[in-house]
């Protein structure tokens, strides 16, 4: 069950071009910091549209307007690895071991599906997710995935 590759660039690419005008509207800057070659992972690419799309709605949720979200990615060894960070509200210290169990969350109207599902998704590619949160001073999650070595 390898799910396809990704094109890691093109996806990312997509979900910057989908959140920029959005974010620009709300008044959150918006950093994408994307090399060229990032190479193919190991993941659906509907599929990790979607975590990164997930990520993304999550910074927008956590960040007021003049705060700012950055999308980054880069190759080490062989991973990938996305990043996204936000300046917003950050996690509260006694909620960040919850953030991945089904159905918590801290939105009035969240359902709680993001994060739990981004960490399924991730881990059944053979990836990991790691986030790191402060109150007041924002979060970050970051993605770990399996580079493919593509024979197209």
């Amino acid at each position: 069950d390898s799910g396809g590759q990704a094109d890691l660039g093109q996806v990312l690419r997509s979900a910057a071009d989908r959140f920029r005008p959005q974010f620009a509207t709300d008044g959150r800057s918006f950093q994408c910091e994307l090399p060229s070659g990032l190479g193919f992972v190991a993941a659906d690419p509907v599929l990790l549209a979607q975590v990164v799309d997930s990520l993304l709605a999550n910074a927008a949720d956590a960040t007021e307007p003049g705060q700012r979200i950055t999308l980054t990615a880069g190759r080490r060894g062989r991973e990938a690895w996305v990043s996204v960070e936000d300046t917003g509200a950050g996690i509260a210290p006694q909620h960040l071991a919850d953030v991945f169990k089904p159905f918590f969350t801290t939105k009035p109207r969240g359902l709680g599906l993001g994060l739990n599902l981004v960490k399924r998704l991730v881990e059944r590619q053979g990836g990991r997710v790691d986030l790191d949160s402060r109150v007041g001073e924002g979060t970050r999650v970051t993605l770990q995935l399996p580079l493919q070595h593509s024979s197209r």
